[in-house]
């Protein structure tokens, strides 16, 4: 199967965005994360149809929600343009499912977040 949330990391870099499956304990905001939180493989484990949230933080600044909206923007073109010959296989379709803006309360002060629910197809 295709690592796919490598995938997508490695194509939101490609995009110049700061996005990792782990977020580094000291970052640059405004940092993503990508994550696998549902979806399924057919048998035999052939078409894996992944579905991930992206979430990018803005910084805790005035700007903060400015900087959240502009990388999950820029995340969404890069997802569209993700079909095609990835390492590890191929994406043969990406679907944006939604897209939320919601404040993260873990941070003092909260900060400005959105939310990216994206349907990725892949194949060997």
């Amino acid at each position: 199967m295709v690592n796919v949330e490598a995938v997508v990391v490695t194509a939101l870099r490609a995009a110049n965005l700061r996005a990792y499956v782990d977020v580094p304990a000291v970052v640059v905001y405004p940092v993503g994360r990508v994550t696998r939180i549902g979806g399924g493989v057919s048998n035999p484990q052939w078409i894996d149809r992944a579905l991930l949230q992206v979430e990018f933080w803005g910084s805790s600044g005035a700007n903060g929600a400015d900087e959240a909206f502009d990388a999950a923007r820029d995340a969404v073109a890069a997802l569209g343009a993700l079909v095609g010959a990835v390492a590890g296989g191929y994406v043969t379709f990406v679907r944006i499912e939604s897209i939320a803006n919601a404040f993260d309360d873990t941070f003092t002060p909260s900060r400005a977040r959105r939310i990216i629910t994206a349907a990725v197809t892949t194949h060997p």
